[in-house]
């Protein structure tokens, strides 16, 4: 009845959820800390919605490491040839390692300055630079796996797509510390 469905279509069904649960909610946590920004106060509210976001953001990059290992099994030859496999799992390795970085220090950052103001302590405002750039790295990383499953080839070398990647990566971290600049100065005024 079904006969249709292989293993591949229930590996890249999955592949996308993956994609969809990982990215969305990583680009929710990005939008919800910037608007908390505002007022300069992370609440328990908010504190609590950015843990929450952030293991499913687990949950999707889980899911799209395990069916990316599965979708790799049936068919290794093709995919250790493939210059988009092999880039879209470094960057999957950079969401990883990202996520642990997340999780280790910026989270625990974040929770010690639970209904305070963020710009009278100066552990936020040291470590704010990581954590506008671990954002960037975030936006940026997802937006490419996103770009990777729409794009059915990339018709360049290895080198060249992860030149582009860096080069996109160095120009929103700039972006991104320069609003943190601009943040922490007119917090000062």
């Amino acid at each position: 009845m079904f006969e249709f469905i292989t293993l591949k279509i229930v590996y890249v069904t999955l592949h996308v959820f993956g994609v969809a649960i990982g990215a969305g909610a990583a680009y929710m946590n990005d939008i919800i800390f910037m608007s908390s920004m505002k007022d300069r106060v992370l609440s328990s509210v908010e504190i609590r919605i950015l843990s929450l976001l952030s293991k499913v953001v687990w949950f999707g990059l889980g899911l799209l490491v395990v069916s990316g290992i599965l979708l790799f099994l049936l068919d290794p030859v093709t995919y250790s040839v493939s210059t988009k496999f092999l880039a879209k799992m470094t960057i999957v390795a950079v969401l990883l390692i990202n996520g642990v970085v997340f999780h280790r220090a910026h989270l625990p950052l974040l929770k010690s300055i639970e209904n305070k103001v963020l710009t009278n302590y100066s552990r936020f405002q040291k470590g704010s630079s990581l954590l506008v750039v671990s954002g960037a790295i975030s936006i940026v990383s997802w937006s490419f796996a996103i770009l990777f499953g729409v794009l059915r080839v990339i018709p360049y070398s290895y080198v060249t797509i992860m030149s582009v990647y860096v080069g996109v990566m160095c120009v929103a971290i700039g972006v991104a510390l320069i609003v943190r600049k601009k943040f922490l100065a007119r917090a000062r005024v």
